[in-house]
């Protein structure tokens, strides 16, 4: 089973972290994939798995990912 704790889109990409069942334990799954017209293309574009233990590190890469793929970048 498969729970989805939180998502973003934006830039064309979504970006979810959730918790999925492991071989023997439950994990953290963080990954951004593209989107066209509300639908997920292709594979993602990147992924990150962590165990539960480490709330932290997923929230913390979960975050780093929706800054580089899915927010605006403004150049100065």
């Amino acid at each position: 089973m498969t729970v989805c704790i939180e998502s973003y889109k934006g830039n064309g990409n979504y970006c979810e972290i959730e918790i999925t069942e492991g071989y023997t334990n439950n994990i953290y799954v963080v990954s951004v994939c593209p989107i066209i017209d509300d639908s997920l293309v292709g594979y993602p574009i990147r992924k990150a798995t962590y165990p539960i233990i480490e709330k932290k590190k997923a929230m913390a890469t979960y975050r780093r990912y929706i800054k580089t793929y899915c927010q605006e970048t403004v150049e100065k």
